[in-house]
């Protein structure tokens, strides 16, 4: 790929990404603010890239195939609004976050120390670009109704004209003031404070019946927040505690939203409170942790 391709791929890429933002601010789709500014953020650091720079532009280009895709169904389509949809969109959403934080800590490598975990790095890139892949084979397959296949190839032949009717069905859009008054409606049961994307209730569960009366009398105390850690080695079925707990009826009760974050990919606090945020359908920003108290204190009626 020319510098003439890589240029004009990453100039569409910011430009739908930018459209994308637009589209969820009048649709309120939980999900989409994060994935535009996760792009935008991530075009930022790809032009600066020296090694690997090839792939992380083949990566780019699938993003920009995919915020065309999510731009198409946020506008014009009702696909937008179901859950499977949704659930695919905050996966990306964190697959997008894990993307980030690895091209965050290659650029917080000296350059001598980068050529040495080249292998590192390279491993992490293979595993955020299947992850990637796994889910535009979703995506596509709901904007397109086709194979992805042959949705890719026909968007690879076709990337500008199909980046061009994003750009026209957008413009189109905005100025149809009632759909967007519509949209906004029947969007309001689906914001990110109201939609958590929860993993099913276990089918089997037992032999931890005394470890989960314990979680659930903890989490219900009146008193300071529970903080619980679940320790043990793999296999064990912590998750599967900490699933059980999720939708204990006593739990459901006290606890009518709840919320479910994959921590696998967070070495860091400031990587955690990154994944926090974005779950939550925030910005990125220098200090995630205020905006996420802040983001619970409005839902609270705190403010």
């Amino acid at each position: 790929m020319g510098p003439p391709a890589l240029d004009q791929i990453l100039q569409y890429t910011n430009v739908v990404a930018n459209a994308l933002r637009e589209a969820s601010i009048v649709t309120q789709t939980p999900f989409l603010n994060s994935i535009s500014t996760l792009s935008l953020t991530i075009i930022s650091m790809v032009q600066n890239v020296k090694l690997q720079r090839d792939r992380y532009l083949r990566i780019v280009e699938g993003i920009h195939q995919v915020l065309c895709a999510l731009t198409s169904l946020c506008v014009d389509s009702e696909h937008i609004r179901s859950p499977k949809t949704l659930e695919e969109i905050a996966h990306y959403a964190g697959t997008l976050q894990k993307l980030h934080s690895c091209l965050r800590a290659q650029q917080e490598l000296g350059t001598l120390k980068r050529l040495f975990k080249q292998s590192e790095i390279t491993l992490q890139l293979d595993q955020c670009e299947k992850e990637l892949n796994s889910i535009d084979v979703v995506i596509f397959e709901l904007n397109f109704g086709v194979a992805t296949a042959d949705a890719a190839v026909k968007f690879e032949d076709e990337i500008e004209r199909r980046h061009q009717e994003v750009l026209e069905l957008i413009s189109a859009k905005s100025f149809l003031s009632e759909d967007v008054s519509s949209l906004r409606r029947d969007s309001i049961n689906l914001s990110s404070e109201s939609f958590s994307l929860l993993p099913a209730s276990p089918k089997l569960f037992c032999g931890r019946d005394s470890e989960l009366n314990h979680v659930v009398k903890t989490l219900t105390a009146d008193g300071e927040p529970a903080r619980i850690a679940v320790l043990g080695p793999g296999g064990m079925g912590k998750t599967t505690l900490a699933m059980a707990a999720l939708h204990h009826p006593t739990i459901l009760e006290k606890y009518s939203i709840r919320y479910f974050i994959s921590c696998e990919s967070t070495p860091t606090c400031a990587d955690l409170m990154l994944a926090v945020g974005s779950h939550l359908g925030l910005e990125p920003s220098r200090q995630p942790s205020n905006a996420i108290l802040q983001h619970f204190k409005q839902f609270s009626g705190q403010e």
